[in-house]
């Protein structure tokens, strides 16, 4: 749980990169993630469960990570693959 996390961490945080002005912070510890939006929360959270991705929002901003711990790599880059997707389209 521990190395996934550190690469979802390290994954959010060049995405962060990619997708200015989208993310304001990623924090957590292991698979237990908190991704902040500087975007409407509500509709990112809305097209990931359209898309088959259960999280939870919290305070309309973040979006909580908790996954199962034995997770396979792949699906976690699908997940975040599909968010990077949603947030390119987004208008800041």
């Amino acid at each position: 749980a521990g190395r996934r996390g550190e690469h979802v961490q390290r994954a959010l945080a060049a995405m962060q990169q990619r997708v200015p002005g989208k993310i304001i912070e990623v924090r957590g510890l292991g698979l237990m993630l908190g991704i902040e939006l500087a975007v409407d929360g509500k509709a990112v959270w809305e097209e990931l469960l359209r898309r088959g991705y259960i999280c939870n929002l919290s305070h309309g901003v973040t979006l909580r990570l908790l996954p199962a711990l034995n997770i396979d790599k792949a699906d976690l880059d699908s997940f975040m693959q599909t968010l990077e997707d949603i947030l390119s389209g987004l208008t800041a």
